[in-house]
């Protein structure tokens, strides 16, 4: 994925801040509004609402009910998330 990964390592906050993800969505030249950030955990997943994306849960190893309070749509398959996007079939 390099030159476009970005972590706390990288001098932006770490999750729940959402700076990660803005700071992908700077480095893409698009707006964070614009962007779907996939989430296995639900620090992630506040991270991602907060920089304004959308957010899809990926509740492939952690129980769906982690995201349940976030009001994200929750995903418990790869296959499930490219149907959620539109890209083929659950």
């Amino acid at each position: 994925f390099a030159p476009v990964m970005v972590s706390a390592h990288d001098g932006v906050a770490a999750k729940p801040a959402p700076d990660i993800y803005l700071r992908l969505a700077e480095t893409l030249g698009i707006d964070a509004t614009e962007a779907v950030v996939i989430e296995d955990s639900p620090t992630g997943a506040k991270a991602g609402l907060a920089a304004g994306a959308r957010v899809i849960g990926f509740a492939e190893r952690n129980p769906p009910e982690k995201f349940s309070a976030l009001g994200v749509p929750i995903a418990a398959s790869m296959g499930k998330v490219a149907a959620m996007l539109g890209l083929g079939d659950d």
